[in-house]
């Protein structure tokens, strides 16, 4: 159909990012870090989920218009009040539950893993949800907020046990008030659910990082600090 006299036909841009390419499929997308302190571990989230303590990545919903990093990067901030990670970018990343390889021209900005599974929600045609994950330095202690009122810090060993045994035992360091004196059972959010199938991605992200010189010098607390 041809446009009216003196107005120029307007085309839909193109959906530039991944993020929003999915997101036009009718995917959810949404983000989330490795984030490393130091030798101590793995900085992930903890809280109570009933009797168990729930363990996640830290991260969130990829928002209209955004990309994986900024979403990640966003969701940081408000999850610890702390300004993000250096990102350790990667080339390509793994890719967990994907059945297809991405075009090389695809921009992956960085990302260290990028997961498809299905939310845990009870629907007869649940869309699928892709997750990017992103490995970065922690440049300084996170500070628990209403969302996140502890975090826990893991080395892929410990994951590994915590995993296996889904069980959180008594003196992990903790950042926050969890409260725990004791083996406590462990729910694990998706993005750590797809780690814990591929138990050694973690070790193989751990070897041969180097940090920078700024996320040198940082002491995990050793067990409970209510502080």
């Amino acid at each position: 159909m041809a446009s009216p006299p003196g107005r120029r036909s307007v085309q839909p841009g193109p959906m530039t990012t991944l993020a929003q390419r999915l997101r036009a499929k009718g995917c959810w997308v949404g983000a989330s870090w490795l984030p490393r302190m130091g030798d101590e571990g793995y900085l992930f989230g903890a809280g109570f989920d009933g009797s168990a303590v729930m363990l996640s990545a830290i991260g969130g919903k990829v928002e209209p218009g955004e990309t994986f990093l900024q979403a990640a990067r966003r969701e940081y901030e408000e999850e610890t009040g702390t300004s993000p990670p250096t990102l350790i970018p990667r080339a390509r990343p793994s890719l967990f539950g994907v059945e297809e390889p991405l075009a090389q021209a695809e921009d992956t900005e960085g990302g260290t893993i990028l997961i498809r599974t299905m939310p845990g929600i009870s629907s007869p045609h649940p869309p699928a949800l892709w997750i990017m994950v992103f490995s970065g330095w922690v440049h300084e202690q996170p500070r628990p907020v209403e969302k996140l009122p502890a975090f826990v810090l893991l080395t892929p060993a410990a994951f590994t046990r915590v995993a296996e045994q889904r069980t959180l035992p008594a003196g992990v360091p903790v950042i926050g008030a969890l409260g725990i004196d004791g083996p406590t059972p462990v729910v694990l959010g998706e993005t750590l659910t797809a780690l814990a199938a591929k138990p050694d991605v973690l070790g193989h992200l751990w070897q041969g990082a180097e940090p920078p010189s700024e996320c040198h010098g940082h002491r995990a607390p050793q067990g409970n600090d209510d502080n």
